[in-house]
């Protein structure tokens, strides 16, 4: 209750305090404080946006280049697309 009655005492004490300053930026912002704000996050989100798109692009490519390589080489029937390591020896049966 006490950093509440502090609080509403602390904030009459600056409002009083930088009236003028907050009357000219009222003026000068016409009404509008969050406007320089507003144009930031806008411009933040633009940004954003061209990095998340290009890293797609790129995703997309290489996704289509893999997939495209994996039909082909299905389609082809070729073998020894695994690497020799990882073949399993052949066992004859008894």
């Amino acid at each position: 209750m006490w950093g509440l009655i502090l609080g509403v005492v602390a904030g009459t004490i600056a409002g009083a305090y930088w009236r003028d300053d907050l009357m000219r930026l009222r003026d000068k912002a016409r009404g509008d404080y969050a406007s320089s704000a507003r144009q930031r996050a806008a411009e933040t989100l633009d940004s954003l946006e061209a990095t998340v798109s290009s890293g797609l692009d790129r995703t997309r490519t290489a996704a289509s280049s893999t997939l495209r390589s994996w039909s082909q080489t299905i389609r082809s029937g070729e073998e020894g697309t695994r690497p020799a390591s990882a073949e399993r020896p052949r066992t004859e049966a008894m």
